[in-house]
């Protein structure tokens, strides 16, 4: 049985019972091994992006610094929608820095997408160093590259439409029904309440 496990007399016993506080330590250490890991890739990519852009930019230090202190608190204001919560604050509010907040970490990672492939053909001598360090071109075209990718992504995502399927069954329904099915809403109390009443209007 399963208590087998435990049953036991003398050393046997204080045996099985430290394998299992063993093996429920390495899980805890794996455990938050594995969310440092995942806490420290926004961190570096942050490093990484912000350092590629403060190189890339055309401009004298007050700019290059006012730049990459805005996108940073870009990304800050992710956590901080998470950590102080968006019911606390006004819709007017919530909705800005929801927006803002989850739409850096997306940017973010095509940012280290685009230049982690502008550095790798920089190595393998595709892609010019002038055109990565104080380069008006390089910054132009990452410029327009990221937002028109977003541009793109932001239409689609707000064209919101209503399906309606028919749904056909064997048994007898005393009357008609209405189901109604909603997906993507992973952002729970005020914002969601917005976006309900975004799309009950349309």
């Amino acid at each position: 049985s399963p208590l087998s496990f435990w049953r036991g007399d003398g050393d046997e016993a204080f045996i099985n019972y430290a394998f299992s506080v063993r093996i429920f330590c390495i899980t805890c250490a794996a455990m938050k091994l594995g969310i440092m890991f995942f806490l420290l890739l926004p961190i570096l990519g942050t490093a990484y992006s912000l350092w590629r852009i403060w190189q890339i930019l055309p401009l004298n230090t007050g700019f290059k610094a006012g730049i990459v202190v805005l996108l940073a608190l870009s990304i800050v204001l992710l956590f901080v929608d998470f950590g102080l919560g968006l019911n606390r604050v006004p819709i007017s509010i919530a909705v800005p820095m929801y927006e803002i907040g989850t739409s850096s970490i997306f940017i973010l990672l095509y940012v280290v997408m685009l230049f982690g492939l502008l550095d790798l053909g920089r190595l393998v001598h595709i892609v010019p160093s002038s055109l990565l360090i104080n380069s008006a071109k390089g910054s132009l075209a990452m410029l327009f590259l990221i937002v028109g990718i977003f541009v793109y992504g932001n239409v689609h995502y707000r064209n919101k439409v209503r399906r309606p399927i028919e749904l056909i069954t064997a048994r007898s329904l005393k009357q008609p029904f209405k189901i109604v099915m909603m997906s993507d809403l992973h952002q729970i109390g005020t914002y969601s309440e917005y976006l309900v009443a975004e799309l009950h209007n349309k």
